[in-house]
């Protein structure tokens, strides 16, 4: 088996695979360019099977790093623990199917995140083919003591660690809300430099934290709070995967965990409209504005709204608004 990802400096933390071994990359190619952040140097390791992109840092006892994976086809990796850890797991693209050493399986969907602790013991990812981000925060049981003390959240984990039990410690997804985001970005985006700057990321890191275990640390959601955070995260993958020529009712349903029928069906009730429409509606009015707002052409457009034919794009737009898109691009 061959290790690809060092989860922190305790080398407690070990992703393998038995079937694809990987080699690192010396030049990360310039297509990888978009996927890379400026919190820590980038590194590539490279299958047959799955690429991975990673970036690491370890700073005031936390260690945090950005993973994007590149699935080439159905595959699974092992996640190796040495000692129990906790992972702060942040799904910013693509469907993870996780199962923990004890059989216990649990799914992550895109725009949310989970508190997992894993302890002693193999377990296992499973990836369709696709485009896979993630970023995590490992930190500690001290940390949980020092960020959520005398709460539920502190009770359950040190009863999982006695226990030797792991899991995710919700059984529903948290969504990544908006402030959340701002941090992470923040974070992502931080530049390597001076001990004031380093002083600012752990400060970050803590804030991101402490955000996340509050929401954790809520009451769960209802039934009906809990349908509309699904849709919420729905409608963002669509509008942020706008590209993806593989954006269909069966590839969402997938991601989410759904029956297509079952999916097509919860979509409608709460948008009002089917899933087809609601994707091409999206395409439509981004297209509207970015002729009317960039100097971008047709058939780029095309390509970025997930076409592969820039006439299937023209001929559609025209039956959505009634006039072609060379129109407004002479009228502005």
């Amino acid at each position: 088996m061959h290790r690809f990802l060092r989860n922190n400096h305790h080398d407690n933390v070990r992703v393998t695979d038995q079937h694809a071994p990987f080699r690192t990359v010396a030049s990360i190619p310039k297509k990888y360019k978009p996927y890379q952040y400026s919190f820590a140097p980038a590194q590539l390791d490279k299958s047959s099977v799955i690429d991975v992109l990673y970036q690491t840092l370890i700073i005031d006892g936390w260690t945090i790093r950005n993973n994007v994976l590149f699935v080439k086809k159905t595959h699974k990796l092992a996640l190796e623990i040495s000692r129990p850890c906790f992972i702060l797991h942040f799904n910013i693209q693509g469907a993870i199917d996780m199962k923990f050493a004890d059989g216990q399986i649990f799914r992550e969907i895109p725009g949310m995140y989970q508190l997992l602790q894993f302890n002693i013991g193999d377990h296992i990812i499973s990836y369709e083919p696709g485009i896979y981000e993630t970023f995590y925060i490992d930190f500690s049981e001290d940390w949980v003591n020092k960020l959520a003390p005398d709460s539920q959240l502190l009770s359950h984990v040190l009863n999982n660690i006695a226990t030797n039990k792991s899991e995710a410690i919700l059984s529903n997804n948290v969504i990544i809300t908006e402030e959340i985001r701002e941090v992470l970005d923040i974070i992502r985006n931080f530049s390597r430099g001076n001990a004031l700057s380093t002083a600012r990321i752990s400060a970050k890191i803590v804030a991101l934290v402490s955000l996340s275990l509050i929401e954790l640390t809520k009451t769960e959601n209802t039934a009906e709070a809990s349908d509309q955070i699904l849709i919420q995260s729905i409608t963002s993958y669509i509008q942020n995967n706008l590209d993806d020529t593989t954006l269909s009712v069966r590839r969402l349903a997938a991601i989410y965990g759904l029956g297509t029928r079952a999916f097509q069906t919860f979509f409608k009730k709460h948008l009002g409209q089917n899933v087809r429409k609601y994707i091409l509606s999206t395409k439509m009015e981004k297209a509207n504005v970015w002729l009317s707002t960039t100097e971008k052409t047709v058939k780029d457009i095309a390509y970025e709204l997930g076409y592969e034919h820039p006439g299937n794009f023209t001929r559609e737009f025209n039956k959505h608004f009634g006039y072609s898109p060379t129109q407004i691009q002479k009228k502005n």
